[in-house]
C-alpha cells in the first residue's frame, strides 16, 4: 500500500503539474518573458516574478524565501512589500522557509537556473514531494508499532483523502499540510504509547511531544485545539477508569508528555526568536503555550494519581489559563487575531470561514472535497462503549475521538479547520483499524467486512477515480481563475515596464495586491494577514473614505502612488461596509470613495490620471479590464481632463473623449496636449482638412518649446509628420532623443516605442547609440513570441 500510495502520489502530482504548466504555456503566448539578471532580488529583471501559483500564500512564501537567500538573513521577521511605507512583522515559520530554499537549490543544481528563479520553480512540487517524505517515514513506523492494516490505511488516507493530501498540493506551497501532519503525528505517537510496552511507551509519548511542538512552530492555531481535545481525550480516559471499566493509566506519561512538548515548544521558540525578537504575540508559539501545556500535563498526572487539591494543582491551574489571561489582560499586545475589525474581514468576507455547508454542493463535493471520512467516529463510538476491550484498546479510541470531534466541530462553523479535522479522523481510523485487527477479540463477521469494505470505498476511492478520468480527459485550457490571474500578471509587468525603476506603491484588493507585488515587485498597503492589520485597516480607510480628498489624504500619507481596481473583487463595496462597522448583510452605504469611483455616473477627481492599459489580444482576455490610476495630485484640472480624453480614446470611447477635447479647448484654446489628442481623433477619422487645421494652430505654440511628457512628445511628432511637416517632425523627434532618459525610453509602451523608432527612420534623425540600442533592444523583446 505504501508503494502504491507513493506511485499514485507521483503520477497525480505529475499530471497535475504538467497541467498546470500547459495552462501557463497557455496563458503566456504571444507575451514577452522577463529577462534574467543576476543583481535582481528575484532573479528577474525589473524584480519581476514570473510563476503562476495556484494559492495566495504561496506567493508570500516564495517572496519571503527570495528575501532570505538574497539577503543570508535566514530568520525573516520583517517585511517592507506591505503596509508600506512601514513595511510589516513576519511570524511564518523559517524552517518552510528552509525546506523552500532546499528544494530551489536542488531545482537549481539540476536545471541551471539562478537560484532565486527556482524558488518559483520549486514552489510547483516542494508540497508533492514533502508529503512523499512524510510517508516514507511515517508509514514504515506505523507498520512496526500498530501493525499492517492500520499503516496501510494511514498511507492509502494520505494521498486519498483531499482536504488533506490537498495541502499538500501541486502548483503552490503552503504551511497547512504540514501542520496537519504535525496534529496527525501528535496523536499516532500517542496511540503507540498506550499499546506499546512500558519500555517504549516514554519514547513514544516524548515523540507525541516533539510532534506538538512542531506544530506549534508551524502553526500554534492549528495545534493547539488538538492539544486541547487530547485533553478531552484524557479526561474521557479518566472518567472510564473512574467508572471501573478500564484498570488506571499511568498517570507519570501525561506529565513526561506536557513537559517533553512543553520543552521543545520553547526550544523552537528561542531558535525562532532569540535574541532579538522576543515578545508577546500569541497568534504563535510562545512560551506562555509551552507553560500551558507543561502545567496541562502535570494537571491530568494529578488527576490520574487521584490527588487532592494543593498549592501544585493551582499551580498547573494558573499555567493552563496564563494564555487566555494575558489575551484578556492586553489583547492589542497579545492576540491581534481578536480585533473586532479584523475579525469581522474574515468572518465575512474570506471564503475559508464561511461554514462547511457551503462546500456541499453535489454528491462529488462531498465525496471528494469534503469526504465521509468523519463518519468513522460512530463505529470508535460504538467499540468503546461496546465492551470486551483490552484498556489499551479503550485508550487508543477515547485519545483519538476526542480532538478529530473538537477539530470537526469547529470545522461545521469554518471549514478552514476541515484539512486538520480530516487528518484527525485519520488518525481515528487508524485506532479503529489497530482495536479491530490487533486486539485479537473483535469477531469480523462477513456482514462487517461487507461493510467496513463499502465504507473505505467511499473513503479511499472517490479521488483515485476522479483523478484517473481527469488524465483521460481532454485538456479543458484556461481556466476562469487563470484568465485573472495572467491578467493580473500582464498588468504588474505593463505597469513595471512604465514606471521603470522608481519605487512604487499599489492599493487594489487584498489579492490582487499580493499579486500585484509579487510579479511587479511593488509595494502594497493591504493584504489579508494578521501581521498586516494596520495595512487592512488604511485600504478600507481609503476605499472607504467618505469624499475623495480625504482619500488623497490617506493616499498621500501611505505613499501610494497607483490605485488598480479590478472589476473581480475591487473590494470596494466591503471597504465600504467595514469603514463604517457594518456587516456583510447590511447595504452599501452612500459616500464612499471607490464604490463612487465605480460608478458610471461619477467622474474621476482632478488627482488622478486613469492609465490606458489594455488587456492582451486574445479570446480568453476578451472583455475583461482593469483600472489603473496614477496617483497626480500636482497636474492641473486641464492637465487631468485631456489624461482623461486619452484614457477614454485608448479604452474605445471616442466620442466621450472628443466632448471632452471640445470642452477643455473651449476654455483653453491654446492647450497643446488637447490640440494633439483632437489631432488624434481626426487623422483617425481621416479628417484631413480639419486635421491639418489643427496642426496649423499647433505650431505656434512650440516656438515657446512646451514642456512635455515623453509619450505625449512623440504623439505630438507623429501628427507634425501626419500633415506632412518635416522639419517640425525632425525638431520633435531630435528634442526627444536629445532630452529623454534611459528610463524614460523603458517607460514607453511597445506602440508608441514603436512610433519613435519608426519616426526616427523617416526624418533620419541620429539618435545616441546607447538609447538607440537600448529602444531597439526594448522593441524586439515586445514583440509576440
Amino acid at each position: 500500500m505504501l508503494a502504491a500510495a507513493l506511485l499514485f502520489l507521483a503520477a497525480d502530482s505529475a499530471r497535475k503539474l504538467a497541467a498546470f504548466r500547459a495552462a501557463t504555456a497557455l496563458g503566456e503566448q504571444g507575451r514577452p518573458a522577463p529577462s534574467l539578471a543576476a543583481d535582481s532580488p528575484t532573479g528577474y529583471a525589473d524584480g519581476r516574478r514570473s510563476q503562476i501559483l495556484q494559492s495566495t500564500d504561496g506567493y508570500h512564501w516564495v517572496m519571503q524565501t527570495q528575501q532570505m537567500i538574497a539577503t543570508g538573513d535566514w530568520r525573516l521577521r520583517r517585511v517592507n512589500y506591505d503596509n508600506a511605507p512601514d513595511g510589516r512583522e513576519v511570524h511564518w515559520c523559517s524552517p518552510l522557509h528552509g525546506w523552500l530554499a532546499l528544494v530551489a537549490w536542488a531545482d537549481h543544481a539540476a536545471t541551471g537556473r539562478p537560484w532565486l528563479v527556482a524558488v518559483e520553480s520549486a514552489a510547483l512540487y516542494a508540497g508533492p514531494l514533502l508529503l512523499g517524505l512524510f510517508l516514507l517515514g511515517v508509514v514504515p513506523w506505523a507498520a512496526r508499532r500498530l501493525g499492517a492494516w492500520p499503516a496501510a490505511l494511514l498511507a492509502a488516507g494520505l494521498v486519498a483523502i483531499v482536504p488533506l493530501s490537498g495541502e499538500f498540493g501541486t502548483g503552490s506551497f503552503d504551511h497547512h499540510g504540514v501542520a496537519a501532519g504535525c496534529a496527525l503525528l501528535t496523536v499516532l505517537f500517542l496511540l503507540a504509547a498506550v499499546t506499546g510496552s512500558p519500555e517504549t511507551a516514554s519514547r513514544a509519548v516524548i515523540a507525541s511531544g516533539l510532534a506538538g511542538a512542531a506544530g506549534l512552530w508551524v502553526n500554534a492555531a492549528t495545534q493547539i485545539p488538538v492539544l486541547a481535545g487530547l485533553g478531552l481525550g484524557a479526561l474521557l480516559l479518566h472518567w472510564l477508569t473512574r467508572a471501573g471499566k478500564i484498570p488506571p493509566f499511568d498517570p507519570r506519561l501525561w506529565r513526561m508528555w506536557g513537559l517533553a512538548g512543553g520543552g521543545a515548544s520553547l526550544l523552537f521558540y528561542l531558535v525562532e526568536y532569540f535574541p532579538s525578537h522576543l515578545g508577546w504575540r500569541l497568534e504563535v508559539n510562545h512560551p506562555l503555550h509551552a507553560l500551558a501545556w507543561a502545567g496541562a500535563g502535570d494537571l491530568l498526572a494529578r488527576l490520574g494519581e487521584r490527588r487532592k487539591l494543593s498549592i501544585g494543582t493551582i499551580l498547573g491551574a494558573l499555567a493552563v489559563a496564563a494564555p487566555l489571561l494575558a489575551v484578556l489582560l492586553a489583547p492589542a499586545r497579545t492576540f491581534v487575531v481578536a480585533d473586532k475589525f479584523l475579525w469581522t474581514l474574515h468572518v465575512d468576507y474570506i471564503s475559508e470561514f464561511s461554514p462547511l455547508l457551503a462546500r456541499l454542493q453535489g454528491v462529488e463535493a462531498l465525496l471528494v472535497l469534503v469526504n465521509v471520512l468523519p463518519l468513522v467516529g460512530l463505529a470508535a463510538i460504538w467499540l468503546l462503549w461496546r465492551g470486551k476491550l483490552t484498556p489499551a484498546s479503550r485508550a487508543s479510541l477515547a485519545l483519538s475521538l476526542m480532538p478529530a470531534v473538537l477539530l470537526t466541530l469547529l470545522a461545521l462553523s469554518q471549514q478552514r479547520w476541515l484539512h486538520v479535522a480530516d487528518a484527525l479522523w485519520l488518525g481515528a481510523l487508524v485506532a479503529v483499524a489497530l482495536v479491530t485487527t490487533t486486539a485479537g477479540d473483535f469477531p469480523w463477521s462477513a456482514a462487517r467486512r461487507t461493510g467496513a469494505g463499502l465504507f473505505l470505498a467511499l473513503v479511499l476511492l472517490p479521488y483515485p477515480l476522479r483523478a484517473g478520468l481527469d488524465a483521460f480527459r481532454a485538456q479543458a485550457g484556461l481556466s476562469r481563475e487563470n484568465i485573472r490571474q495572467f491578467v493580473v500578471r500582464d498588468l504588474a509587468w505593463w505597469l513595471r515596464r512604465r514606471t521603470g525603476t522608481d519605487p512604487v506603491t499599489v492599493l487594489s484588493g487584498p489579492t490582487a495586491t499580493t499579486e500585484l507585488v509579487y510579479h511587479g515587485s511593488f509595494h502594497g498597503v493591504g493584504t489579508l494577514y494578521w501581521e498586516n492589520l494596520a495595512g487592512l485597516r488604511a485600504l478600507v480607510d481609503i476605499f472607504g473614505a467618505a469624499n475623495p480628498d480625504r482619500a488623497l489624504a490617506l493616499l498621500r500619507a501611505r505613499g501610494v502612488t497607483h490605485l488598480v481596481i479590478l472589476p473581480w473583487g475591487p473590494f470596494a463595496q466591503e471597504s465600504a461596509r467595514l469603514a463604517r462597522g457594518l456587516r456583510a448583510a447590511d447595504p452599501v452605504p452612500a459616500g464612499a470613495f471607490a464604490v463612487d469611483l465605480l460608478e458610471s455616473g461619477r467622474g474621476l477627481p482632478d488627482w488622478v490620471r486613469p492609465l490606458p492599459y489594455r488587456l492582451p489580444e486574445t479570446e480568453r482576455f476578451k472583455d475583461q479590464f482593469a483600472l489603473v490610476l496614477e496617483i497626480a495630485p500636482e497636474q492641473t484640472a486641464t492637465e487631468a481632463a485631456v489624461h482623461r480624453a486619452q484614457f477614454l480614446a485608448a479604452m474605445g470611447d471616442t466620442a466621450s473623449a472628443q466632448q471632452l477635447i471640445r470642452q477643455v479647448l473651449a476654455g483653453n484654446p491654446d492647450e497643446v496636449m488637447a490640440l494633439v489628442t483632437l489631432a488624434q481623433f481626426q487623422r483617425a477619422a481621416r479628417e484631413r482638412s480639419a486635421h491639418n487645421n489643427t496642426v496649423e494652430r499647433l505650431r505656434p505654440l512650440l516656438r515657446t518649446d512646451p514642456p512635455l511628457e515623453p509619450a505625449d512628445r512623440i504623439a505630438l511628432a507623429l501628427e507634425l509628420a501626419a500633415a506632412g511637416i518635416p522639419d517640425a517632425t525632425y525638431a520633435q523627434v531630435a528634442r526627444c532623443w536629445a532630452t529623454f532618459q534611459p528610463q524614460d525610453i523603458r517607460r514607453l509602451a511597445p506602440g508608441t516605442l514603436a512610433v519613435l523608432l519608426q519616426l526616427t527612420r523617416d526624418v533620419k534623425a541620429v539618435p545616441p547609440p546607447e538609447l538607440l540600442a537600448l529602444a531597439e533592444s526594448l522593441s524586439a523583446a515586445d514583440r509576440p513570441h
